[in-house]
């Protein structure tokens, strides 16, 4: 995970400070700029993901704007933290390549002219069709998550 993909995703910094506190923690701060979409999983809620853009993030809360309202996390109660990332081009290749094989299975062997089931190698067929609906699905991939680490998990 590099920095760019973070600062393309909106995290203007994430730092663990080298000084341990009295407790023997180490202190933990994470920065997002308002705006970035996240998606978090709390302690309350532990099946339940929340998506939403950074309101605010103040001392140890962050405050998100999600379809349902307005929600307040402290940090401390997340289980795991995301930030919208990169493309997810592996998920793309498989969504493109299985919707392609699923249709030319379908009506690749129709054939039209005849009335009936066609002869041809539908093997061939399948396997191209899929492997071209993989290479769309990498160049039209969907945007994936990024996870952010939490250390107290």
């Amino acid at each position: 995970m590099s920095i760019r993909r973070f600062a393309s995703a909106g995290v203007v910094a994430l730092a663990l400070a080298a000084s341990h506190t009295a407790a023997g923690q180490v202190p933990y701060r994470v920065a997002l700029e308002p705006g970035t979409r996240v998606r978090v999983t709390t302690d309350g809620v532990p099946g339940r993901r929340v998506t939403g853009s950074v309101l605010a993030l103040r001392d140890d809360t962050l405050a998100l704007r999600g379809k349902d309202g307005q929600h307040r996390f402290p940090l401390t109660h997340l289980r795991s933290l995301e930030v919208r990332g990169g493309k997810d081009r592996r998920r793309g290749m498989l969504i493109g390549g299985g919707i392609a094989f699923g249709i030319t299975a379908v009506f690749g062997g129709i054939d039209r002219a005849n009335g009936g089931i066609s002869t041809g190698s539908l093997a061939g067929t399948l396997a191209t069709n899929a492997a071209i609906g993989a290479l769309l699905g990498w160049v039209f991939a969907p945007t994936g998550w990024e996870p952010i680490p939490l250390p107290y998990k």
